[in-house]
């Protein structure tokens, strides 16, 4: 593997995802850039999920399938079994981009964030990211998108996992943990490094709310201006 120095751990989280899982393997198991290793997480399917993927037992290092209580749980429990250098959160329906999007890999990387720019599955429309990010920025949104996102393993050793009390949130308080606690070293890809499915759990109207009540939490969490500015009385007065 000559200069493949930087292991990349690779994290599936699913649930009956059988429709949509397929998309996931292939782009995995097609990847140039071999030094990686893939660990999926079940929350216990019935559809057949586990099934298929017993064709790919030759490359998955971890199959774990049983109940959890939650995505975050669930993305938990892969960190805790990875060995990687970096990891990066693949969950069902989204795939790499394409056979190489692992291959920046190939020059050793030090950064303590990479991510690039994601493609939208339902329209195909590319969702580009700015090259610089700070807590004033991610104050007002995410602007890290987990599915195209290496997080170097040293983040997790330094500051925990996710937290699992948030229900669709949890990556967005961990990205603001990073930028609040640490002086990260950062590196925009500007390519698309995954597509992501945008059906899940975070893109549904009905849990609009859920995001805006949560965001508004983590922001009164992090954020002292936050608790005095009328942005944050408004949202009291919507979640009562």
């Amino acid at each position: 593997m000559n200069n493949q120095s930087k292991k990349v751990t690779i994290i599936t989280v699913c649930l009956n995802e059988i429709n949509n899982i397929r998309n996931t393997c292939n782009s995995v198991i097609s990847q140039l850039y071999q030094n990686y290793e893939w660990i999926i997480i079940d929350g216990g399917s019935k559809d057949g999920t586990i099934e298929y993927l017993s064709n790919f037992k030759d490359r998955i290092t971890h199959l774990v399938s049983e109940e959890d209580n939650g995505i975050y749980h669930a993305m938990n429990k892969g960190i805790q079994l990875s060995s990687g250098d970096y990891i990066i959160f693949l969950n069902a329906g989204d795939f790499f981009y394409s056979s190489s999007s692992l291959n920046f890999f190939n020059s050793d990387r030090r950064e303590d964030l990479i991510f690039g720019d994601l493609k939208l599955y339902s329209d195909g429309k590319i969702k580009k990211y700015e090259d610089i990010i700070n807590l004033k920025k991610l104050k007002k949104r995410n602007s890290i998108p987990h599915q195209a996102t290496f997080y170097n393993r040293k983040l997790f050793d330094k500051l925990g996992s996710y937290d699992e009390s948030y229900l669709i949130s949890g990556d967005y308080e961990f990205n603001i943990r990073i930028f609040k606690y640490l002086e990260p070293t950062y590196q925009h890809i500007p390519e698309p490094i995954s597509v992501f499915l945008n059906d899940g759990i975070s893109s549904r109207k009905e849990f609009k709310k859920v995001i805006k009540r949560e965001n508004h939490i983590i922001r009164k969490k992090y954020f002292p201006s936050y608790l005095f500015s009328f942005k944050r009385l408004r949202e009291e007065l919507r979640f009562r």
